[in-house]
């Protein structure tokens, strides 16, 4: 599940940002600042008469270029600077637009805390914007600049997992996942305040939320129709690559590295993209090259060991095992962050150091790569090179489910249910793949309209409740809905 997260927080701010002003943001300081053009937002700030939100902006800047650059040095800056805003914000009487520049600094200064690993201190300023978004609609009823704020903060608290609920609900807080995303589509209505900024909003809850990486790349493909802008672009680009698409993503990246700000090393996760699509094409010597210029370029902590590992998987994949276990090697010396593709990567480098891939398990590793891509064609060649017969119990399970898989998506369901129903029945390893085999039975027959059967699927997940299994969190969310949606067509 190859989502960035600097993807998420550089869309979430920037959706989020300013959103309790009543279409006071200028379009050209939005449009300098998804260009991620520090001059030209600056040219724009100073043409502002508002004192207030030419601060907001020059605060607000900081941060998205800061967040952009993986810059540690910036984001101190911006903690500095918004701490300062905030104060002399709280001298002032509350009225609608300082309580959203208040809700919106202390969000950001959450997302900052975020990256530099202070959890802690992030949940205690994502509770000051909550709290003073829902002061802005208490106070300012007639208001709908907190729409959005308030829409991304009930998806995010109801998709809280179950266990931590109960936690929640004795600070008093529940979020409502249909009343967030009421909330959110109200605000991309024509006329509401900064409504491109709630669709890109939207884009996030539906790609996170709900996970519906199809839905939310539409949502998503509207804004860059709109406003075609090089953080738009770049969120585009890492849409179509969760979209298995990478061919259609690749062009579109190598255009965004021409920009003269991406050029300049202002934005590097770009090279992580790149890599991402040379790697789906089985072009391996130049995602390794992508992958060192991101390491190269980053000065943060996200995503590095994920860069490092994924350069000895090249090498490991082009033959050569001695230079991939340099690499692999070398995960551990960059620091841990907050992702999960650095964990991931780091627990993988550590398994290769153990024991190489053999060679069944780099055709998998292959045909997983070329799936991701969309590259149908090139997975079932690289497992039709395989003897199930002769794999290992765990290799077998695994064997059927990225067949299965390929088959979905290459739209031969009845193939696709057959290799799924081999991985459900294969008793070793690989749980998550089993229990993801179940789920995606239930889809299938959705899709057919056996709805009946499709719900005994999803319930039958519910059997693995009480293990622990890669993208539990991910899957529960979506068999919930799944439910839900058969539910309601089930019912007379």
């Amino acid at each position: 599940m190859a989502s960035s997260l600097i993807a998420c927080l550089i869309l979430l701010v920037v959706a989020a940002s300013a959103q309790a002003q009543q279409l006071a943001q200028p379009q050209a300081v939005e449009t300098a600042i998804w260009q991620l053009d520090s001059a030209m937002a600056e040219a724009e700030i100073k043409k502002i008469s508002d004192a207030e939100l030419a601060a907001f902006y020059r605060t607000n800047l900081l941060f998205i270029l800061a967040v952009s650059r993986q810059s540690p040095a910036a984001l101190v800056e911006h903690l500095a600077a918004s701490d300062k805003l905030i104060e002399a914000l709280q001298k002032l009487p509350d009225s609608a637009e300082r309580l959203g520049y208040r809700a919106e600094l202390h969000f950001e200064q959450g997302v900052v805390k975020l990256l530099q690993q202070r959890r802690w201190a992030a949940m205690w300023d994502m509770r000051d914007a909550y709290r003073t978004a829902q002061l802005l609609g208490k106070k300012h009823p007639a208001a709908k600049g907190h729409l959005k704020l308030m829409g991304l903060f009930e998806v995010g608290l109801a998709s809280v997992p179950d266990q931590y609920k109960w936690l929640l609900g004795l600070l008093g807080y529940r979020g409502n996942m249909t009343l967030g995303f009421t909330l959110l589509q109200q605000a991309t209505q024509p006329g509401m305040p900064l409504s491109l900024e709630a669709h890109a909003a939207r884009y996030l809850a539906t790609k996170f939320a709900q996970n519906d990486p199809d839905a939310a790349g539409s949502l998503l493909d509207s804004v860059v129709a709109v406003r075609p802008l090089v953080l738009a672009r770049y969120l585009q680009a890492t849409s179509l690559l969760d979209r298995h698409r990478a061919a259609q993503a690749d062009q579109l990246i190598q255009k965004l590295s021409a920009e003269r700000i991406v050029a300049a090393g202002q934005l590097p996760m770009v090279w992580q993209l790149i890599g991402r699509a040379k790697l789906y094409a089985g072009s391996y010597p130049a995602a390794r090259e992508a992958y060192q210029t991101y390491l190269r370029q980053a000065k943060g902590t996200l995503l590095l060991r994920d860069a490092a590992y994924k350069i000895g998987l090249c090498y490991l994949l082009y033959g050569d095992s001695a230079s991939a276990l340099r690499n692999f090697q070398a995960v551990a010396t960059y620091p841990e962050s907050t992702s999960d593709e650095d964990a991931y990567a780091t627990r993988y480098a550590m398994r290769y150091l153990v024991r190489l891939p053999d060679a069944s398990e780099r055709l998998l590793l292959q045909a997983r790569y070329a799936f991701d891509g969309g590259y149908y064609t090139a997975a079932l060649a690289y497992m039709s090179k395989l003897g199930v017969q002769s794999l290992a119990p765990e290799q077998r399970t695994e064997y059927h489910y990225r067949t299965a898989r390929i088959y979905q998506f290459s739209a031969k369901p009845d193939s696709a249910r057959a290799s799924y129903q081999a991985c459900l029945a294969s008793p070793a390893g690989k749980l998550w793949m089993r229990v993801h085999a179940c789920y995606y039975l239930g889809v299938l027959a959705e899709a057919a309209g056996r709805y009946t059967e499709a719900q005994n699927w999803y319930v039958q997940l519910a059997r693995y409740k009480n293990q622990d299994y890669d993208y539990k969190m991910a899957l529960e969310q979506r068999t919930e809905a799944a439910l839900a949606r058969v539910a309601g067509k089930l019912a007379p």
